[in-house]
């Protein structure tokens, strides 16, 4: 199991900051918006394009596996909302096949600007299945997969959150999945909510000045400064999942310096108390 410790407050700020910034989404990234009404198994591209909305399998002619879950008839548990789906690889033929999919994004990529995707995935080990990669990928169309931007290992049998960066190298309108067949291995890869977390770009102007508070460097590597006209009372830092990662009470300073060399590399969204009073920065941590 998955455990997740959640701050409601930040969360919802979050999202409705991204919803404000950020024009991109991804139309069904959660699989939520289906017409199935228990699990289908190893389906072909075109029985699963009939059941998902905005979602499309491009699997190679021989894979064509696709699966769509949720419980009780799932092989894993549900990890967000209802719906998952998962994909696999085979070797037929001297030939290695995969399973992928293809993602409508709300509006094209803009050429240039850095963006931020999170999505779950798990490496299930099932039916003597073995670790391989998840491969994600731009397309301008629903039907490849594209312009590969990200790689990773899901572990095993759990779900794992990846939070990814990238600039888009064209005016991409999908974003597609694949199951890797560069490991020369059987797989079997579980994934759920695909999402645009924002553009990454325009960072240092969300974060540098707030009603009177600096903070730098942005991006930074080891430590964040902040500098206020008025006295800090505290701070709390949070990464993507709304997961208190640091935080420190009782300063009373116009000036501190946040360590931040034992963090993970990614965004982190950064409260700042004055007179009881948050002021949120958008921190990028290389």
């Amino acid at each position: 199991m998955v455990a997740r410790t959640t701050f409601l407050f930040p969360v919802l700020v979050f999202l409705l900051w991204s919803n404000v910034l950020d024009g991109q989404v991804l139309r069904n990234g959660d699989f939520e918006n289906n017409s199935a009404d228990t699990c289908e198994w190893n389906l072909y591209n075109a029985q699963f394009n009939s059941l998902m909305d905005d979602v499309w399998g491009i699997s190679t002619p021989v894979g064509q596996e696709i699966d769509i879950q949720r419980e009780p008839c799932s092989y894993e548990f549900v990890l967000n909302n209802d719906w998952f789906i998962s994909l696999s690889n085979k070797f037929v033929a001297n030939t290695w096949e995969y399973d992928a999919i293809s993602m409508e994004i709300s509006e094209p990529l803009v050429v240039g600007e850095e963006y931020e995707i999170r999505f779950w995935a798990l490496a299930s080990t099932l039916f003597n299945n073995e670790s391989v990669a998840i491969e994600i990928g731009l397309s301008e169309d629903s039907l490849s997969v594209g312009e590969q931007i990200f790689r990773d290992y899901p572990p095993e049998d759990n779900w794992g959150v990846f939070t990814f960066s990238f600039t888009a190298p064209f005016a991409a309108q999908y974003l597609t999945a694949k199951v890797s067949i560069a490991d020369n291995r059987n797989g079997w890869i579980f994934v759920d909510s695909f999402e645009f977390l924002g553009t990454t770009s325009t960072v240092e102007d969300d974060a540098s000045h707030s009603l009177g508070v600096e903070v730098f460097p942005n991006p930074a590597v080891d430590h964040i400064t902040l500098r206020a006209v008025d006295r800090i009372d505290s701070y709390s830092l949070y990464n993507v999942n709304g997961e208190l990662v640091k935080n420190e009470a009782s300063l009373h300073l116009k000036n501190t310096v946040i360590d931040i060399s034992a963090l993970p590399s990614g965004m982190y969204h950064l409260a700042i108390y004055i007179d009881a009073q948050p002021t949120w920065h958008r921190i990028r941590i290389d």
